[in-house]
């Protein structure tokens, strides 16, 4: 596993997501965070690309 991904899991464990939770995921990566965060909590959420900030 690559630091990356280990790191990303131990946050994600030290979080204790719940069914429910409501994220907010403000990162430049390649999304792995809020990938694994939507089945635990739920995808009833918005994406906001980077494009329609301006």
């Amino acid at each position: 596993m690559s630091t990356v991904m280990g790191l990303t899991a131990e946050l994600l464990e030290e979080l204790d997501l719940r069914p429910g939770h409501r994220v907010l995921d403000v990162g430049t990566g390649a999304g792995v965070t809020a990938a694994v965060a939507c089945p635990v909590c739920g995808d009833r959420g918005w994406k906001i690309p980077p494009t329609s900030w301006s």
